[in-house]
């Protein structure tokens, strides 16, 4: 047994040393015969110290070796740790012998028995260890109380076999490595290694954390990065499904913009048709400008537009100079290159028509003068040679009428009238009398020149003295013996200037009366009215009847004058235009539209060649009348009864065959001679050549309108049948040879100019081509005669392709219903047609072989159907009074209609070469005549170069 008082510790230089002292009952290990067998007396009485005795140590039958020395070394620690032995929980710090010899123990830890201890003998113990109680327990509860409680285990396998197992479990607790004692754990291993590596552990272990929390951090971040990417892409991806939405609204937008755009387009090519034949000038530029260049993103200016431009334009017409005020009334001198005018507040000038347009004062203008909103203040006699203009002087403020007999010099006379504005003017042919009217008198005035001396006063109703009075009017018969007086509520006299009696009966119209004339023959009075009515009243003096009212102003009649031969009466209105009427059956010949105001005044000249006219708008326009009264293909047509015919590239003339001779009509008018006789057909090749074909010998023929034969073929198929067909647009002769002795058709391409055969081909024509190869109406070509579509059998259509020698498309129509109008488009590639059972057109694609659209717009069944050259416009025709369609072919909507001449019937139309004009040519209702018109369309570089022009 070993015992703390057996052991003696000796302070060495390299540390303290421990020896055993007294071995007492200690057995040597080395020697197994000292083994000792017991430890008790036979009187029971313990040897050795029971608190450092093993229990085995206690019973004499148990052999004692080195485990119960290890239990007494274990005992030993346990008092170095606490300061006392082993001891029972609830027992007292030393173990009884009762205890002892029933090997009843039950130790506790140390770490537990120092708990146990008071306060003061915690804190003793704690002292003498040079440390602090919670220290003391901590280093206790460690490693250190699991080996001795090893030790003391009653069971002595349980103990440690050797002193030599307690001591390295002893220097494994100090070297910090896990000891025998405890149990093997994960936890407790890494905690043995982190006490033996602390620095490297923690050094590890921040810079496994540095890693972990940057591993986490960049995880986090990643993670943020890829939520931010994730989060990027559905925002992209909502980003571009917003912006495809934006795009699909935008591309609806536009295309609803677009889709707007031509329907008012439409609309506004409707409106102009009516303005051009209101003859409303401003409305119709209004309208047209609306589409000019650069006006909407896609040009939709098509041919109608180009059309209705140069109906709209100022044909015939030249604007002389500027005027910096209204111009009121306007007349021809004598030699006719000069006028004179009168502008508001009296200003009157004579003007120089010629090229540089000199202007003379004649009489000075006052701004307090009431001259303005009339043409009564101004006059001449028949002869132009004498003139009468009214003025006003301030100072007295006081009107006169100055007469002038030679413009060149100032007024020969200045006949005062007072402080009431005269209005009406107008002097005797032999310039000695004078007529006014005074509507704040309501009477008129006849006066001597040469003297003032009233002759006549003629009181016609109250008198007027509002802002508006500008009724009543006075002219004098040509032979001078008549005069006729107007003025308000229409009342008209008409008095015989011989004696001053009236002479006719009372005549009277519906409005205040603000212009009125003699016709030169004296034999009719024409009238107008101010402000409301815009009818043109025609006395016939020699009748009774009621007055003649000719209708087609809309705005109030400002001026009338019959030409000097008396076949014309010109009639100036509020609504910007003037219009020319016969006299012979009162019917209206042409309007002419310059003016962008209300016009005030017409006049003729005395050779009745020009019109001169002035407004509101500051103008002075005169009129070459012969643009106006002849007749012309682009207006009432030119009626022919040989047929066919073909208009020429300029569209004012026109050839026909005329028992087998070419005859021109238009603005020439001629037969041909000298070409051989029998001529099949006669085609335009330019505006002076001509083509023309024979059948029986064939032979071509260039002849120009001088008489000359330019060049010419004969053709050696002497014993065949031929048959030719011009291609206007490629300028290409098809002819169709059908040999006795062959079964095929040779088909022939001549250059017209050069007369060169270009190809020759053979074909197996069918007996329905053959026999309408000339015909337009049943044959079509594309532009130069690659494909043909023609009506085979009256029910089907058969679209040939020469080029592969193959049919293209075969139509059959079910239930006899057969084509009704059909045209191939000039690059072959898509085919209109219409059928009996139905008004409606269908296009269909030659390429894709599919119906592109349905055209519906005539009532009546379709009678022919004509592509333009660029294949932007569709031109069809119905029978009977139906008017001529015009389509666009990118949309399929009609863009136009041109109706027929009134009397004609079932007109056709076809686009021209150049696609310029469109021709027309329409049936008579009780002739066998066909009346032919040609609308032109100048090209767009034409149109911008006169506006460029005209704008410079």
């Amino acid at each position: 047994m070993i015992k703390p008082s057996n052991i003696l510790v000796i302070e060495k230089a390299n540390g303290p040393l421990a020896k055993v002292i007294d071995f007492g009952i200690s057995q040597v290990i080395q020697t197994p015969k000292f083994r000792l067998t017991q430890v008790v007396t036979a009187e029971g009485q313990i040897l050795g110290t029971p608190d450092y005795m093993a229990p085995e140590q206690f019973h004499s039958r148990k052999a004692t070796d080195t485990l119960s020395d290890i239990y007494s070394l274990g005992a030993i620690l346990y008092e170095l740790l606490i300061g006392s032995p082993p001891y029972c929980s609830g027992e007292s710090k030393h173990l009884s012998q009762e205890v002892l010899l029933r090997e009843e123990r039950d130790f506790i830890t140390p770490s537990a028995a120092f708990k146990s201890y008071k306060a003061t003998d915690r804190i003793a113990l704690a002292r003498k260890r040079n440390a602090s109680t919670q220290e003391l327990q901590r280093q206790v509860a460690r490693d250190l109380e699991h080996i001795p409680m090893k030790a003391l285990q009653s069971d002595p396998k349980e103990r440690y076999a050797t002193v030599i197992g307690l001591l390295n479990d002893v220097r494994r607790s100090m070297s910090n490595l896990p000891i025998k004692a405890r149990p093997p754990s994960r936890l407790y291993s890494f905690q043995k290694f982190f006490r033996r590596n602390r620095l490297a552990v923690v050094a590890a272990s921040a810079t496994i954390l540095a890693i972990f929390f940057s591993a986490l951090f960049s995880a986090h971040h990643a993670s943020l990065a890829r939520q931010a990417r994730e989060k990027e892409r559905e925002l992209r991806i909502h980003s571009d499904k917003l912006s495809a939405e934006a795009k699909e609204s935008e591309r609806m937008a536009i295309e609803g913009q677009k889709e707007t755009q031509e329907h008012a387009y439409v609309a506004d090519m409707q409106l102009i048709a009516n303005s051009i034949n209101d003859g409303n000038l401003r409305e119709t530029r209004r309208l047209l400008n609306q589409y000019s260049k650069g006006s909407t993103k896609k040009d939709l200016r098509g041919w109608e537009w180009r059309y209705f431009w140069q109906q709209g334009q100022q044909k015939g017409v030249t604007e002389i100079g500027s005027h910096p005020s209204r111009v009121l009334t306007s007349f021809f001198t004598k030699n006719q290159r000069s006028i004179i005018s009168l502008r508001d507040k009296g200003h009157i000038e004579l003007i120089n028509i010629n090229d540089d347009q000199e202007k003379t004062v004649l009489s000075v203008g006052s701004e307090e003068a009431d001259i303005m909103s009339t043409s009564g203040f101004l006059c001449k006699n028949f002869d132009c040679n004498i003139f009468a203009g009214l003025s006003f002087r301030e100072k007295s403020k006081d009107y006169y009428i100055k007469i002038w007999s030679d413009l060149s010099k100032p007024p020969t006379h200045n006949i005062h009238i007072g402080p009431h504005r005269p209005t009406g003017l107008a002097l005797s042919p032999n310039g000695e009398t004078l007529a006014y009217f005074l509507p704040a008198h309501g009477s008129a005035n006849i006066i001597r020149i040469d003297s003032a001396e009233i002759l006549y006063s003629e009181r016609l109703n109250d008198g007027n003295y509002s802002n508006l009075d500008t009724e009543g009017a006075c002219c004098f018969s040509s032979d001078g013996k008549k005069i006729a007086i107007g003025g308000r509520k229409g009342q008209i006299v008409i008095l015989d200037t011989s004696d001053w009696s009236r002479t006719e009966r009372n005549l009277q119209v519906a409005a205040d009366i603000t212009t009125l004339t003699f016709s030169p023959n004296n034999r009719h009075l024409a009238i107008g009215c101010i402000w409301f009515d815009p009818r043109v009243w025609i006395f016939d003096l020699t009748q009774t009847e009621p007055p003649t009212s000719l209708i087609g102003h809309q705005g109030f009649v400002s001026k009338l004058t019959f030409s000097p031969n008396g076949e014309l009466l010109a009639s100036s209105s509020a609504d910007q235009n003037i219009k020319l009427w016969s006299t012979e059956n009162w019917s209206e010949l042409s309007t002419l539209s310059g003016h962008t105001d209300e016009v005030w005044s017409v006049d003729f000249s005395l050779d009745g060649s020009q019109l001169l006219s002035t407004g509101k708008d500051n103008k002075i326009n005169v009129w070459d009348i012969k643009n106006f009264t002849e007749a012309s293909l682009d207006n009432s047509g030119l009626q022919i009864s040989a047929y066919p015919f073909q208009v020429s590239p300029c569209g004012n003339r026109v050839v026909s065959l005329l028992n087998r001779t070419p005859s021109l009509r238009g603005d020439i008018e001629k037969t041909l001679k000298g070409l051989p006789a029998d001529l099949s057909r006669a085609y335009w090749i330019s505006s002076d050549r001509l083509l023309c074909t024979k059948s029986s010998p064939p032979e071509l023929i260039i002849w120009d309108l001088n008489g000359h034969a330019e060049r010419s073929l004969k053709l050696a198929h002497q014993n065949s049948s031929i048959k030719y067909r011009y291609l206007e647009e490629s300028q290409t002769l098809l002819a169709a040879i059908n040999s006795p002795e062959s079964d095929h058709i040779q088909l022939d391409r001549y250059d017209v100019n050069s007369l060169k055969l270009v190809s020759s081909s053979n074909f197996n024509f069918s007996k329905s081509l053959w026999e309408n190869f000339g015909s337009e109406t049943l044959v079509s070509f594309s532009s130069h005669g690659e494909k043909v579509a023609f009506i085979e059998d009256y029910y089907d259509i058969v679209v040939y392709d020469f080029s592969s020698n193959r049919i293209v498309k075969h139509f059959d129509f079910p239930d006899k219903s057969g084509p009704q109008g059909m045209d191939i488009s000039s690059d072959g590639k898509l085919l209109a047609y219409a059928t009996r059972d139905r008004p409606i057109i269908k296009i269909h694609s030659l390429l894709e072989d599919r119906l592109l659209a349905e055209l519906a717009g005539h009532n009546m069944v379709l009678r022919s159907i004509n592509f333009s050259p660029d294949g932007e416009r569709i031109a069809s025709c119905s029978i009977g009074y139906g008017p001529i369609l015009l389509w666009d072919t990118v949309n399929w909507q009609q863009v136009a209609n041109f109706p027929p001449t009134p009397g004609f019937i079932s007109p056709d139309a076809k686009f021209s070469r150049n696609g310029t004009n469109l021709v027309i040519c329409e049936r008579s209702l009780d002739t066998e005549d066909h009346n032919i018109r040609v609308l032109k369309a100048p090209p767009l570089a034409e149109i911008l170069n006169s506006k460029n022009e005209s704008d410079r």
